[in-house]
């Protein structure tokens, strides 16, 4: 009786190359988009429906009548404002523009047209095509400031300015899904969005209060350079670096959400330039505790086990290495002629064994598995007869 033969071929002399990965996509979740206003916390007025600040500028003695012409209105005056009223109007301007924005991003509130979207992200951390990328517009360009109260001095003068815009908030809606076990491999779904396009020309200058309809109101607003709301979407729908902001749970979209705020990390908007991108893999869901994993998905060359004239009976086939066993899968294939394929067996973990039968003279193995940092693949085992 011929004993079997064990037959160790090197990982490195495999042959080995990726496969394109076959794994089913499940369908994409009915997830929505959308905004709602919020109070940013020491912005808020009882008295005025949006946020207010204060605008603090000096003026030279000669500039006062064109101070109280900006605040109080009336009787035109023909001197133009000097370099130095000019120049302190425009930074305190530009710094209550800047103030209110950076306030609303620590509060992870968004005040300027971006564009977001979504994207399922799997249990391995790999994350799939980004989905429903649109764009969102809180306000369609920079907000009016209008005068609400002024105090003038003997050098300058003090605004109180309502904000004419609103900072929002994101949310997101998805309905209940029936079939749950389509996303068993789907550990989140992950938001993410651009940065907010600018909305106002921070190299331009700001020249007092002019008297504008603002709703049904007439009021004295700050005249300064902004982009009309055309340049505004122009620009916001060029943007294309998105960031992952947040993440929901795929248990929570599964159950089905009405519209709820998305709980985003405290800080996470203003420091949107250091967040993950889309293509970056992510942590995985579970396993080893916490660690980057790889996902091996590759096949071997076609192997003749030295004996290249001879028809093989492989008995069995061991994956050698270092890699966690749950999670991995092997399939043997045979060929006569290496032109058509034959599946002779798989297995759940790194070892196929009691087989018996037909007789290829040329063998592949698939592998698919993961590997942590760390990890290896050495060899693959063939037990012939």
């Amino acid at each position: 009786m011929r004993k079997d033969r064990i037959i160790r071929i090197e990982i490195k002399d495999a042959g080995m190359k990726s496969l394109v990965d076959t794994t089913s996509t499940p369908p994409m979740p009915d997830i929505r988009l959308a905004m709602k206003a919020g109070e940013l916390e020491g912005w808020h007025s009882q008295r005025y429906g949006h946020p207010v600040t204060r605008l603090s500028f000096l003026a030279p003695e000669e500039d006062m009548t064109v101070v109280r012409q900006w605040l109080e209105g009336g009787v035109e005056v023909s001197r133009l404002p000097s370099t130095t009223l000019t120049r302190s109007f425009t930074e305190a301007v530009h710094a209550a523009l800047t103030d209110f924005r950076q306030a609303a991003l620590r509060s992870n509130m968004i005040t300027a047209p971006l564009r977001a979207g979504w994207c399922l992200r799997t249990k391995e951390g790999r994350r799939l095509a980004p989905q429903r990328l649109t764009l969102l517009s809180p306000n369609a360009k920079a907000p009016d400031l209008a005068l609400r109260q002024h105090k003038i001095y003997d050098n300058g003068a003090t605004a109180t300015v309502e904000i004419m815009g609103d900072a929002m908030r994101l949310m997101a809606s998805a309905p209940k899904i029936e079939d749950p076990s389509l996303y068993s491999e789907i550990a989140a779904v992950d938001i993410i969005a651009t940065r907010q396009a600018d909305t106002f020309d921070e190299n331009g200058t700001a020249s007092g209060f002019s008297t504008e309809t603002v709703g049904t109101e007439t009021l004295r607003v700050a005249r300064y350079a902004r982009y009309t709301e055309s340049e505004v979407r122009a620009t916001a729908l060029a943007l294309d670096d998105f960031r992952v902001i947040a993440s929901i749970p795929m248990a929570e979209i599964t159950a089905g959400m009405g519209w709820t705020e998305i709980t985003i990390p405290e800080g996470t908007l203003a420091n949107w330039q250091k967040l993950p991108k889309p293509t970056d893999n992510a942590r995985p869901e579970s396993g080893s505790a916490g660690q980057e994993v790889s996902i091996i998905s590759a096949e071997t060359s076609p192997l003749s086990l030295g004996l290249p004239e001879e028809e093989k009976c492989v008995r069995g086939v061991t994956l050698r290495g270092m890699f966690p066993r749950e999670g991995t899968s092997i399939e043997l294939w045979g060929s006569h002629h290496r032109e058509n394929w034959h599946r002779i067996a798989s297995a759940k973990g790194a070892h196929i064994a009691g087989l018996c039968g037909v007789r290829y003279r040329w063998l592949k193995v698939r592998i698919n598995t993961k590997l942590r940092a760390g990890d290896f693949l050495e060899a693959l085992t063939f037990t012939v007869a």
